[in-house]
């Protein structure tokens, strides 16, 4: 090569980083927990579909620099005292971020509002309180302030948009949305983006009109079509990079990944009824290429499966055990792998799914039995009296020594107190590893939500909250004393069984043990 042709070639790459180096910041905000240390993946997939873009040139991407960064927020967890104390300083917080934003002086900041650990939380008064800051204290008018959440709703954004501190809410697919970054800081249009009221107002009765549980058909995403392609893995093209570095040696992370979005079973509570209209895999490959990038680059063993539908048949499982064999051949390290999964009763439902999930090296499963009470399995969608079957997959999972744990929801509507204590004791029946109840939440947009008045559901005002679980307060048959009460004989129960891990989510206290068995499991052997 010429040397006038290097000269240009350095010239060229000099001002490629030199543009890098100085494009406006777009800030990514996400709620991290300080008791705990979880992968961020829902950011993280709109990061990776941001770098497969920018890798491509499919957008101008590359005009900015994208970080993510945590919002803190307590109670913070007390190993040595197996308790949560409620002394996390939030204004010391809000102090840090703002420090933050001044030397930075980003061009736009985003809110993320859901937690990936559970999507009964929602942060969207601590981030309205966080906004409003931003816009008094922060010397810059221009900068763009946007909230990102599937969990529109006419009330919530009325009121975040009547704030007038936020420019923009993203709804569903923010991975795309987010490639049109320039487009929606100008405010153009951009699918699942809305500026003000009006627009979610017509968006939302749409979508109440076309929406009928009663006739909705649980699916699955075509044999043998991935989704590989439309979400790039926010591991394998260093996304997460700059987050799992200072994280790789801290003691007791459990990396987070999938093996597929969406839920076919639609559950009238639960918000994957409304976030995934059908379920669809990532294939073994990519499943298994993710598995040995975080061992091999960061050293992590320990990985939770996130999504409900890890076993549901056994052809699936078969195809994951081809692919991990033939990797183990390679790979050794892959023999050290230890996951734990997600499952509903009904996908357990032979002793062979079960070999097949221990030669995945599942070490546990995390099974949601939420009642007992037959008259109540078509909130679950699923065969009535359906839960007794635990019974015989418990044998099974004691066959192949996998731990498994236990959901319980404490008020589901024409619930009562004795079918919620034969559930408690049903459940510590079975000696699972750890239990956990919660009381029922309303998440937005489920059928519960749509039918509130049906169900004679009255939830908590979580307007005026700044981070927020929408408790519910009464149901058909249920009330306060419903709730004191369940508390009253879960704690009781928790204190007769020290063995097992406990974890509780009441109006009156949140309540938490670890599950000894799972940890001694992970990082004892």
């Amino acid at each position: 090569m010429k040397l006038n042709s290097w000269v240009n070639l350095y010239i060229k790459e000099r001002h490629k980083i030199q543009k890098k180096i100085f494009a406006p910041k777009i800030f990514f905000f996400y709620f991290h927990p300080v008791g705990q240390s979880y992968t961020p993946l829902d950011v993280g997939y709109i990061m990776a579909k941001i770098e497969d873009s920018i890798k491509k040139r499919n957008v101008p991407l590359d005009n900015f620099k994208f970080e993510i960064i945590p919002i803190y927020f307590g109670p913070k967890y007390l190993e040595s005292e197996n308790k949560f104390v409620k002394d996390f300083d939030t204004k010391k917080e809000t102090e840090r971020i703002l420090e933050l934003l001044k030397k930075n002086k980003p061009k736009a900041v985003f809110f993320f509002l859901d937690n990936i650990l559970w999507s009964g939380f929602w942060g969207v008064g601590r981030s309205l309180e966080l906004a409003e800051l931003i816009k008094k204290y922060i010397k810059k008018e221009d900068i763009f302030i946007g909230f990102q959440s599937y969990k529109i709703t006419k009330e919530i954004t009325h009121k975040a948009f009547n704030s007038k501190v936020l420019d923009c809410w993203i709804g569903e697919n923010p991975a795309e949305s987010f490639l049109q970054i320039e487009r929606i800081i100008k405010k153009e249009k951009v699918e699942n983006v809305y500026y003000d009221c009006n627009e979610i107002d017509n968006k939302e009765n749409s979508a109440i009109l076309q929406k009928n549980f009663f006739n909705q058909k649980c699916s699955v995403g075509e044999k043998n079509v991935f989704l590989d392609e439309k979400f790039p893995s926010p591991y394998l093209n260093g996304a997460l990079d700059g987050f799992l570095f200072p994280v790789k040696k801290r003691k007791n992370f459990i990396c987070f990944t999938y093996s597929s979005f969406g839920c076919v079973f639609g559950c009238y509570y639960c918000f994957r009824s409304v976030k995934f209209e059908k379920l669809q895999l990532f294939s073994p490959k990519r499943f298994f290429d993710e598995i040995e990038y975080l061992i091999l680059k960061f050293g992590f063993s320990n990985f939770t499966i996130l999504d409900d539908c890890f076993a549901i048949s056994k052809e699936r499982l078969k195809d994951l055990v081809e692919e991990f064999e033939s990797r183990k051949i390679n790979n050794p390290k892959l023999k050290s792998v230890k996951l734990i999964v997600m499952s509903r009763i009904e996908v357990l439902e032979d002793e062979e799914r079960i070999r097949l999930l221990k030669k995945l090296n599942i070490v546990k499963i995390q099974i949601g039995l939420q009642t007992i009470n037959p008259k109540l399995d078509i909130y679950m969608r699923r065969i009535e009296g359906l839960a007794k079957k635990l019974e015989l997959i418990k044998k099974w999972l004691s066959q192949e020594e996998i731990l498994f744990s236990l959901d319980i929801i404490a008020g589901l509507p024409g619930d009562d107190l004795k079918n919620f204590k034969k559930t408690v004791d049903f459940a510590l029946s079975l000696n699972p590893s750890f239990v956990q109840v919660k009381r029922l939440y309303l998440n937005p947009n489920t059928f519960f939500h749509l039918r509130q008045e049906e169900f004679g559901i009255v939830a908590e005002d979580f307007l005026t909250k700044k981070l927020v679980t929408p408790l519910v307060v009464k149901s058909d048959k249920i009330d306060n004393i419903y709730f004191e009460e369940a508390y009253k004989y879960s704690m009781a129960i928790a204190k007769k069984n020290p063995e097992i891990g406990f974890k509780f989510l009441f109006k009156e206290e949140y309540f938490f043990r670890p599950d000894k068995k799972m940890m001694s499991c992970l990082f004892e052997d």
